[in-house]
């Protein structure tokens, strides 16, 4: 069993990136010399820096809105207050998710060379980084089957939820901000006192992070994977993992490994 020193405090972050490339044997399969493994993993772990601060968010978010649901509960009804707090961190959660996904373009520099694919942030919601792999994908040696799957990643979870979100982020940067954040006491059609809680985009705040959060999350997961696969022969293909086997090699953290390298029945 690997042994690992805890880089973080979170062990869904650590398995789901760190240990998950390490399940796909990196020194092995992609031949890095010793200053391309450091490169990587320097991207891998401002990855996984960006990840804990959008964690980090997401907790004060769900902290500070407790908080103020119970100073609510003792206002009298006609008293709102704008929630400063939790402005702030819809707006930083936000920020940290785009950031985390400029960062995670640069693994390609350190898989493919610099600059062979030519992005150095998420642009357009990953439409530039998709020409920029159309246009890889068309040079001696590249793994087109690879290719294709990666661009297939980048784009299903553009339309499911990255488009959205990155729009919400500009828009709140650079648009408009976040006004008339208040939580509000009134009278439901049974005469009693309930409390609303502001909503952002007409929806309940607290569980739109979460699943933000975890998509988020997990695309960096098999972006990484899909990456990886950009320099090895078709030969090899991404499977599911076998968690009792992860398990058994990582301990608690190879219960978030959700692929292995396997490889292709020769024709």
């Amino acid at each position: 069993m690997h042994k690992f020193t805890h880089l973080y405090d979170n062990n869904e972050i650590t398995g789901k990136i760190y240990v998950q490339t390490q399940a796909l044997f990196l020194d092995a399969v992609l031949g890095f010399s010793k200053g391309d493994k450091d490169l990587f993993f320097e991207y891998i772990l401002a990855v996984m820096h960006k990840l804990h601060a959008t964690r980090y968010h997401l907790g004060n978010y769900e902290m500070f809105e407790k908080m103020e649901y119970e100073e609510v509960s003792t206002r009298d009804i006609d008293e709102t207050r704008e929630c400063l707090e939790l402005i702030s961190e819809v707006e930083a959660f936000l920020f940290q998710v785009k950031s985390s996904l400029d960062m995670l373009v640069k693994l390609l520099d350190a898989v493919l060379g610099k600059g062979i694919v030519r992005t150095q942030t998420y642009i357009k919601y990953g439409e530039k980084l998709i020409k920029g792999l159309e246009q890889y994908k068309q040079s001696n040696g590249a793994n087109k089957k690879a290719v294709d799957a990666l661009i297939y990643l980048i784009t299903a979870d553009k339309e499911d939820w990255i488009k959205t979100t990155i729009g919400w982020r500009n828009e709140l940067n650079h648009i408009k901000g976040l006004r008339g954040y208040v939580f509000k006491k009134v009278i439901d059609s049974d005469g009693k006192i309930v409390i609303e809680k502001p909503t952002f985009k007409n929806k309940e705040v607290l569980p739109l992070l979460r699943t933000i959060y975890e998509n988020n999350l997990n695309y960096h997961q098999d972006f990484i994977a899909y990456v990886v696969m950009l320099k090895l022969p078709s030969a090899f293909n991404l499977i599911p993992a076998d968690k009792s086997k992860a398990v058994q090699e990582f301990g608690d953290l190879g219960e978030f490994v959700k692929w292995n390298l396997g490889f292709n029945a020769p024709n």
